[in-house]
């Protein structure tokens, strides 16, 4: 059962350009901004000879352009994420970034996803009406899930965030077309970031997202379709743009667990 809307007073198309016209440029800019600090500091994908056939070191933080992308533009609408959704959405980026530099391990890593994702379902998301925190349960799976789904897809230079594009942008279409007006905010800020960032992460990149960015997105993701899927058709309709994410992460689990890794 659908929660209450996490955004309260939904941008109509013109607010909508808006925030394009200020996520895109910021992302941008900021992309160049950690391209040099990634080189400054040491936060370098390095090559090898298999899985990275890239052919110098690329700076991994091209989350926390995307993450300026998305906050810029949201707030030009005033910021109306609560602490609780602004804690689920920013979060991730923080223990990606661990993990980039720290390689933090499997269980620790999900039991941190599974903390951001009762944070949201604290705030209220998923826990209206009957059933409580019991309705909850297939949201917090989702938004796990959704996290966990982006970073398998991120290994090709501008795959993920392609489709992350592709998918905050269909998300926005079908916010803007419910007729109460449940936000598109967060997908149209998502998906004009992205596309900033895309300026330095399509073949060959100069960036890349590091787990902190794919850790940012897949949580973007989730929360958007989230408020997007205000009824059950329009959920569907919502949670159904992540397709692409959500099948690579099940034929990767089925892989593993056939032994055909």
């Amino acid at each position: 059962m659908p929660g209450p809307p996490l955004v309260v007073g939904a941008p109509n198309l013109h607010a909508s350009w808006v925030q394009i016209v200020v996520a895109l440029p910021v992302a941008v800019v900021l992309g160049f901004v950690v391209r040099a600090l990634g080189s400054r500091v040491g936060a370098l994908d390095h090559p090898d000879a298999s899985l990275k056939p890239h052919h110098r070191p690329v700076s991994y933080l091209g989350g926390l352009a995307v993450a300026g992308g998305v906050a810029a533009g949201v707030a030009t609408h005033g910021w109306p994420l609560g602490a609780g959704v602004t804690v689920a959405l920013f979060g991730p980026v923080a223990l990606g970034l661990a993990d980039d530099a720290l390689r933090v391990p499997p269980i620790v890593r999900l039991v941190v996803q599974v903390v951001l994702g009762v944070v949201l379902m604290w705030s209220g998301w998923g826990t209206a009406g009957p059933g409580g925190a019991l309705v909850a349960v297939p949201y917090l799976v989702f938004y796990v899930g959704a996290l966990n789904a982006v970073n398998m897809v991120d290994g090709m230079d501008g795959l993920a965030g392609s489709l992350c594009v592709l998918s905050g942008t269909g998300i926005a279409v079908i916010a803007l077309g419910e007729p109460h007006g449940h936000p598109a905010l967060l997908p149209v800020c998502l998906a004009a970031a992205v596309a900033g960032f895309l300026v330095h992460n399509l073949p060959p990149a100069r960036l890349f997202l590091g787990d902190n960015g794919a850790y940012l997105l897949g949580a973007a993701l989730a929360i958007a379709a989230f408020q997007a899927g205000g009824h059950v058709q329009t959920l569907a309709g919502a949670t159904g743009c992540l397709g692409v994410f959500l099948l690579d992460l099940v034929l990767s689990i089925l892989r593993r667990a056939t032994g055909r890794v």
